[in-house]
C-alpha cells in the first residue's frame, strides 16, 4: 500500500505472471534483486501521469484513423502502400535516424512490425484488400486514454504462461534499468531458477526469449523519442501494465 501527496492510500496490485515470479522463486540473492528493482520501479514512477497522449500515441492514432474512415489498401503482396509508409514512418519515433529509403513496407521493418502489432492485439483487421479498424479499434481511435489503458493490458503476452513470465520479467527489467538494453541474462538466470525448459525438455537458453523480447521492443519503440533510455511514457506504460492501483477505503495502512 502507498500514500500519494493528499494523505490518500491506494493499493498496488502486481500483474499475476509478475506475481508468480515472485512467489514461485525460491529465497536467494536473485529473488531480493528482484524485489529491490520492483520496489525501486514503482517508487519513481507511482505519481507519475504520461504526458500528452495524442502525442505520444500518434503512430496508434493515426493508423486508426486513417483505417476508420478510408481503410488502408494493401499490395498484392499484402503490404500497406508507399505513401502509407511515409506517413507512418514519419511519426514512429523509431524511424528517426533511419538511414535507407523509406518507400516499400517490406524494406522498412519498424513500420511492417509496428503495423503487424496493432492487428495482433486486435486494432485493425484484413477485409479484402485493404486493413480497416476492428470494432474495438473504432472506440478507441477516438479516445487516446482508453487505447493507452489496452495497449497496457496487451503488453505482457497472455498466448502462454511462458511469454507471459518472460514480457512480465522483461517489462520490469526495461522500466527499472529505463533501457530496452538491459540485464537479458539475469532474466535468464530467473527462468533456469524457477525451471523453465523447452518442448525437448532442455531448460531454456536466450534464443527461446526473443520472440517475447521482440514484442515489448515493437511497443515500446513507438511511444515518445526514439533514444537509447526508455521515454518517461514508455516506462508509465510499463508500470500501467505490470500494476493496477485502486483506492483503500478502509483508511488503514495494511
Amino acid at each position: 500500500m502507498r500514500e500519494d501527496e493528499t494523505g490518500q492510500n491506494f493499493v498496488l496490485s502486481i500483474h499475476p505472471a509478475l506475481n508468480g515470479i515472485l512467489k514461485g522463486l525460491p529465497e536467494s540473492e536473485l529473488k531480493d534483486s528482484l524485489k529491490r528493482r520492483l520496489q525501486s520501479f514503482i517508487a519513481r514512477t507511482f505519481l507519475q501521469s504520461p504526458a500528452d497522449l495524442e502525442q505520444a500515441l500518434a503512430p496508434h492514432l493515426w493508423v486508426l484513423r486513417e483505417a476508420n474512415m478510408r481503410g488502408l489498401d494493401l499490395t498484392p503482396a499484402g503490404y500497406i502502400r508507399p505513401a502509407e509508409v511515409k506517413a507512418l514512418a514519419g511519426l514512429l519515433p523509431e524511424m528517426r535516424q533511419w538511414t535507407f529509403p523509406i518507400e516499400r513496407e517490406v524494406n522498412t521493418p519498424p513500420v511492417l512490425f509496428f503495423r503487424h502489432y496493432l492487428k495482433d492485439i486486435g486494432l485493425l483487421r484484413k477485409y479484402k484488400n485493404s486493413l480497416k479498424v476492428s470494432r474495438l479499434g473504432k472506440t478507441l481511435a477516438s479516445a487516446p486514454d482508453l487505447l493507452w489503458a489496452e495497449l497496457a493490458r496487451t503488453l505482457v503476452l497472455d498466448t502462454s504462461e511462458f511469454e507471459a513470465t518472460v514480457t512480465a520479467l522483461f517489462l520490469l527489467y526495461v522500466g527499472s534499468e529505463q533501457t530496452l538494453k538491459c540485464s537479458r541474462d539475469e532474466i535468464l538466470d530467473i527462468l533456469l531458477a524457477r525451471g523453465w525448459r523447452d518442448g525437448r525438455g532442455v531448460p531454456v537458453d536466450l534464443f527461446d526469449l526473443w520472440d517475447s523480447f521482440d514484442w515489448v521492443e515493437t511497443a515500446l519503440n513507438s511511444i515518445g523519442e526514439n533514444s537509447p533510455s526508455l521515454t518517461l511514457n514508455a516506462q508509465l506504460l510499463v508500470r500501467d501494465a505490470l500494476f493496477a492501483v485502486s483506492v483503500d477505503d478502509s483508511g488503514e495502512w495494511g
